[in-house]
Order: structure tokens, then C-alpha cells, then sequence
């Protein structure tokens, strides 16, 4: 049977622990792992802020984009990638205890948010099936994140996960 620690070594094992210590990100987590991600949504919001009259778009925006079932393509991607960036910044947070669930959920109310406002503000139409595949993209890329983790088995493991 192990030794009861000592009050110095719990006193350090708190000290380690408090949030004061590791709540503040380092500048280069901030550069690796939160800017990606603001750059993203960022980038995204406008993307999906553009007018769907082809001739309101730029002569740049390329006019291939306007398909029907391209379009969800292009959400799922979208929200694809933002989850994939999402998890890997929200995994700093030492407080967020499930950053793959936080990441679902801002996700899917960003796309739900998103169609709301392509509705009432754009001459766009919000779609439910923009937001499906928006919710779909972002459950896909937390889903690799977990299968590249180890987490969920692949078919060829026979069912058995990784340790």
C-alpha cells in the first residue's frame, strides 16, 4: 500500500492545479491554436454572408459555387474544418472540461445563428438542410478529431479501440 502523500505534496499538486496558474494561454497558444480559429469563423461568417445573386458577386468569386447540392457540400466543409480548429482550441482552456461537446454545441448554434441572419438580414434564404449539413460538417470533424485521438475504432479494428 502506497505512503499517504505529504501535506507539502498536496499543497503542491494544488498549486499546480489552480486555474490562476494555467487559465491564462501562452502567446503562442494564442498564435497556434486560438487565432486560427477566430480567423476561421471569421472567414466563414463572410463567406456565408455573400449575396446569392450572381450579379451581385465580385468578377474574383468564382460563379461554380451557386449548385444546390454544392452548397451543402461547401457547409459541411465549412463546418468541417471550423470544428477541427474549435476542438484544438478549446482543449486549451483548462477550465472547459469537454471541449468536443462545447464544440457541437457553438457550432450548431453558429450555424443555426447563421441562417437566421442570412434570412433576415441578406437577400439570402435560410435553409434547414444548410444547417443540417453545417451540424453535420462540425460532427464529422469532431468525430476525426476523436478517431485520429484513438477514441472510436476504425471498421478494420475489429471493434476494438485503440489504447
Amino acid at each position: 500500500m502506497p505512503a499517504a502523500p505529504t501535506a507539502a505534496r498536496r499543497a503542491d499538486r494544488t498549486a499546480v492545479a489552480t486555474p490562476a496558474a494555467t487559465a491564462v494561454p501562452r502567446r503562442r497558444q494564442i498564435l497556434t491554436h486560438h487565432l486560427p480559429a477566430v480567423l476561421w469563423l471569421a472567414a466563414m461568417t463572410l463567406a456565408l454572408a455573400v449575396p446569392s445573386n450572381v450579379a451581385d458577386l465580385p468578377r474574383w468569386w468564382p460563379r461554380v459555387l451557386h449548385f444546390h447540392a454544392l452548397d451543402k457540400v461547401i457547409h459541411g466543409v465549412l463546418f468541417f474544418v471550423a470544428a477541427l480548429l474549435l476542438v484544438r482550441s478549446l482543449r486549451c482552456l483548462p477550465r472547459l472540461r469537454r471541449p468536443l461537446l462545447a464544440t457541437l454545441l457553438l457550432l450548431t448554434a453558429y450555424g443555426a445563428a447563421t441562417e437566421v441572419a442570412q434570412h433576415l438580414f441578406t437577400d439570402r434564404h435560410g435553409e434547414v438542410l444548410d444547417a443540417a449539413a453545417d451540424v453535420g460538417g462540425a460532427a464529422a470533424g469532431t468525430l476525426l478529431w476523436l478517431r485520429r485521438r484513438g477514441a472510436v475504432p476504425s471498421a478494420g479494428d475489429g471493434g476494438a479501440a485503440t489504447p
